[in-house]
């Protein structure tokens, strides 16, 4: 059984290397279902400890920092997304293309809670 196959009430969702305006905004658009946790020092450590549903990173371009690939090796029940640094792209397995906050953390609350 996979760690986040229960009905999940609320969303947890770490924040790595976001960049500081991208952050305000997620805050501003989550609503109570959603808790953003601003990531510490270390990435890996921080999903173990936190063990969110969903990780999204700040990226210079659209590939996966290497700090992503051990998460997801070490945790694949978490979906990870990485945004590129102009905020207009994501990766989560296929690409998002552009979106706006509400668009992301939506596309989050539908993949963890389609399993």
């Amino acid at each position: 059984m996979r760690a986040h196959d229960a009905p999940v009430d609320r969303v947890r969702v770490v924040l790595a290397d976001v960049p500081g305006m991208l952050k305000s905004i997620l805050e501003r658009a989550a609503s109570d279902d959603v808790e953003l946790v601003d990531r510490a020092d270390d990435l890996a450590r921080t999903v173990a400890e936190v063990r969110p549903h969903a990780v999204i990173v700040g990226a210079d371009d659209l590939e996966l920092p290497d700090a992503c690939m051990r998460v997801l090796e070490a945790h694949p029940d978490v979906t990870v997304l990485a945004i590129a640094s102009r905020g207009r792209q994501t990766i989560v397995c296929d690409l998002l293309g552009e979106v706006s906050p509400e668009r992301l953390l939506g596309a989050i609350r539908e993949r963890i809670r389609s399993g």
